[in-house]
């Protein structure tokens, strides 16, 4: 497990690997920790939640580089499903999008901010679940107002730009 952890969360992977190979490496222990969750977790019933808690810990870290918040956040919900997501994630974005938006603005870490903001857009999307997509729903200045005060500016001004309303409505209601 501290090996798969450290692939998942740690600071710096590969030395020289570029970007896209230490993200392959994380998306690769985050659906291997997944795996090892769903077939171990009636053996150790502490097992979810410890592997859930090092990785919201990470996540929560403002001095962790992004690839160990990228880490974090796809492990949480590899881990623990879209239950994780809305608990533990949800809560914590509006802070956690004042960093994000600290990293989008520097050159140097824009591009592993970027692959964060994708990577938690998509967690969010698990919220959906298996609920079928609805016409109707249009961007409301009220909306988009009280999902900037849920989630960051920067999180829902994505949301909202890829035409998701009804995943907006649910967070909100999370």
């Amino acid at each position: 497990m501290p090996s798969i952890l450290t692939c998942l969360i740690g600071r710096q992977l590969g030395g020289n690997a570029d970007l896209v190979e230490q993200f392959a490496l994380r998306d690769m222990a985050a659906s291997l920790l997944s795996r090892i969750a769903q077939k171990y977790t009636h053996a150790s019933h502490m097992l979810k939640p410890r592997l859930v808690r090092s990785c919201l810990k990470s996540f929560l870290d403002p001095s962790k580089p992004f690839g160990a918040h990228y880490g974090a956040v796809i492990g949480m919900q590899a881990i623990g499903g879209s239950e994780v997501v809305r608990v533990l994630i949800v809560p914590n974005l509006r802070e956690y999008s004042k960093l994000l938006s600290d990293g989008l603005d520097d050159p140097a870490r824009r591009p592993a901010a970027e692959r964060v903001l994708t990577a938690l857009v998509s967690v969010l999307a698990s919220l959906r679940g298996k609920q079928s997509l609805t016409n109707g729903h249009t961007v409301t200045d009220d909306l988009q107002a009280r999902l900037s005060d849920a989630v960051g500016e920067i999180i829902a001004s994505r949301i909202l730009e890829s035409g998701e309303m009804q995943l907006a409505h649910i967070i909100l209601e999370a």
